[in-house]
């Protein structure tokens, strides 16, 4: 029967091949408490983090670009008003720099896009390393483990800055409330 099916795949129409490849497809639903096989593991966390990344990565890198290019814009377009003495509106041209300045400072594009960009690379590093053992190597335990800690390490970090840097930004406004207080 197997060689049928893959005498069908090898030979066979799109249709006839998706047919093969759902009737041996496996579709991997994490209940967050069965154990996983470090190729569900896999699937279910790496792949997905994988792609939310690769996800983030250009619309946080295209935001950045484009208040870069319109701060980079007006700034131009100041110097040209002052060139052509419209004096009046440099002042307007300069808020709006100042606008998008803080907006990026606010949202913090420069640095979300510096760890989105490390995580992706770091996932991606952990990917070549475990597709790099071999069959064997791949049922060690302690690799599994590594992998398994790797990746949640690798989350971790880009998640747990995130957190740190709410907790400082609160900590810093909550010392100041204080010796205000004490004062």
């Amino acid at each position: 029967a197997l060689y049928d099916e893959g005498k069908a795949f090898s030979s066979g129409n799109t249709q006839q091949k998706q047919d093969v490849l759902g009737r041996f497809a496996r579709e991997y639903k994490d209940d967050g408490l069965k154990r996983l096989s470090a190729n569900e593991y896999l699937d279910i966390r790496v792949a997905v983090k994988m792609r939310e990344f690769e996800k983030r990565a250009p619309r946080l890198a295209l935001a950045n670009m484009t208040i870069k290019t319109i701060m980079l814009l007006c700034t131009s377009g100041s110097t040209f008003l002052g060139a052509f003495k419209s004096h009046n509106w440099i002042p307007v041209s300069m808020g709006i720099v100042s606008v998008f300045g803080s907006i990026t400072a606010y949202m913090n594009l420069e640095d979300q896009l510096r760890r989105t960009n490390a995580a992706l690379v770091s996932i991606r590093k952990l990917m070549v390393w475990w597709h790099g053992l071999s069959v064997i190597e791949k049922r060690i335990p302690q690799n599994a483990s590594n992998l398994v800690l790797t990746m949640e390490q690798i989350v971790i970090t880009e998640v747990g800055r995130v957190v740190v840097e709410a907790q400082s930004k609160s900590d810093g406004s909550g010392e100041t409330d204080e010796s205000d207080a004490k004062q």
